[in-house]
């Protein structure tokens, strides 16, 4: 299963009249840093699962995550991401996301919408994915889908200063030969490597913020597709395990994500903040169909430098 973090465009506008003026918090979901600011985004936190029987797992779930970036000049910026997840219950842990975005402000704010524009490379292919098959089942033991990802997606929207309405949408085209290490405890009690068909993946969500002097507050509600990935072929000659294995489908699934934050300015240039999100998923494979939802949860720190 794929692991994403949760914080991250239809044109949509608010009716109230805009102050060009207004200062744009890192949490706004407008925010383009300033020519030749840095910025900081920092979290840790954990998650709990509710599957469909009524248990829970999870809970020693841990993640950090840190992104950097720039503003080249007032209106391009770019920014790297970083994250590590570990799992006691799953002893499951690595990096969980790695990634470089460039964001371009196509319409700055004029008394109409702003729009952003943005590319991002995922770098899962430089990492291995690895994993066990057993029970006619792939159990991961990282969380690298083991191939690159390029990525483009917008922002609109409008803000006043104080209220912030945001339409957002991103699509991710996964491709190349899959680096992997699979260890089958099934067939072969040997390791194998899957090839898998490329697979697209989308996003589409709304983001809501309200701002005073020292507080904010943010609500995203988003639908996210990820696209199945097929596997093609496997480097094994068992005749059992590759009728098992090939054609198999992975993290074939549609979830709605629901997300609220809120932070309090320490100064101008620094926020510290809660933030939880509510995952309800729609699996379409057996290895995640008993899952009811997801809860995350965890601190955020901003800082502008």
């Amino acid at each position: 299963m794929r692991y994403s973090f949760i914080f991250t465009g239809f044109a949509l506008t608010l009716g109230t009249t805009v102050s060009h003026a207004a200062t744009v918090r890192q949490s706004n979901p407008l925010y383009i840093p300033k020519a030749n600011t840095f910025y900081s985004q920092s979290s840790v936190g954990s998650h709990d699962i509710q599957f469909q029987d009524g248990t829970s797992g999870d809970g020693d779930m841990y993640h950090v995550a840190q992104t950097i970036g720039y503003g080249a000049t007032d209106r391009f910026s770019v920014s790297g991401q970083l994250a590590y997840t570990h799992n006691d219950d799953e002893n499951r842990s690595g990096v969980s996301i790695s990634n470089l975005t460039a964001l371009y402000r196509a319409l700055p704010s004029s008394g109409k919408s702003t729009m952003d524009l943005y590319g991002t490379f995922d770098f899962e292919g430089s990492r291995m994915y690895k994993g066990v098959y057993i029970n006619d089942q792939f159990v991961p033991t990282n969380y690298s889908t083991g191939r690159h990802g390029i990525g483009a997606g917008f922002r609109t929207g409008k803000t006043d200063g104080v209220n912030t309405l945001v339409g957002y949408g991103e699509v991710m085209y996964r491709y190349g030969k899959q680096k992997s290490r699979i260890t089958d405890l099934t067939y072969t009690s040997s390791d194998f490597t899957a090839e898998y068909e490329d697979s697209i993946d989308w996003v589409l969500g709304i983001k809501t913020a309200y701002e005073t002097t020292k507080w904010a507050w943010n609500f995203d509600v988003s639908y996210r597709s990820y696209d199945a990935t097929v596997v093609t072929d496997i480097d094994s000659a068992d005749a059992g395990l590759r009728a098992a294995v090939i054609g198999d489908q992975q993290d074939n699934y549609r979830e709605w994500v629901f997300s609220l934050s809120g932070y309090y300015s320490l100064a101008s240039n620094a926020q510290v903040g809660l933030y939880t999100n509510y995952i309800n998923p729609n699996y379409e494979h057996k290895n995640y169909e008993t899952v009811d939802y997801t809860l995350q949860y965890g601190l955020l720190l901003n800082i502008e430098f």
